[in-house]
């Protein structure tokens, strides 16, 4: 892999990955990711809806996606991918020329993963880049995991290791 020129790549999810066995997972890959170049989470608080109704549910969306946007913003203007089932589906070979491209191009490719109600409209329409790891509906902490992974795929693929196969 040529050494990028990205600074970091930076994950913003809603709320914390609470089960055990998820953020032990999510660990692992982050620390794996991180052999390879600076990777930054960043978690925003969840909304608490008190009564699930197509309104609760809405105004609960636009909140995280504001906070969500918020997070993703830094010092330089980042490239922004949102998960979303309705997004490009992509190979892990898609994903690693994806990743090399925006490491040439960005120096702060940010990926963003919304919380039980999904992601806003707004932050959908902000980002760059929609994909979806799924059509299926992950819940957002085994999607934080496997976009983990998959980002450290395409590291490995990049640097032509032998992970993937």
């Amino acid at each position: 892999m040529r050494e990028p020129t990205v600074k970091a790549i930076r994950l913003v999810a809603v709320d914390k990955v609470r089960e055990r066995y998820m953020a032990e997972g999510c660990a692992d890959y982050a620390a794996r990711i991180r052999r390879y170049v600076p990777l930054d989470i960043a978690e925003v608080r969840p909304e608490r809806v008190l009564r699930e109704t197509p309104a609760a549910a809405s105004a609960a969306r636009q909140r995280e996606g504001d906070r969500l946007l918020k997070a993703a913003a830094g010092r330089e203007t980042p490239w922004i991918a949102a998960l979303a089932v309705q997004g490009v589906s992509l190979s892990s070979e898609k994903l690693a020329s994806l990743l090399q491209e925006r490491f040439e191009s960005f120096s702060l490719p940010v990926f963003l993963i919304g919380g039980a109600f999904g992601l806003d409209d707004a932050a959908l329409q902000a980002a760059d880049f929609r994909f979806s790891l799924s059509s299926l509906t992950l819940p957002h902490e085994l999607a934080r995991l496997v976009l983990l992974e998959q980002i450290y795929r395409g590291l490995t693929i990049l640097n032509g290791e032998r992970y993937h196969k």
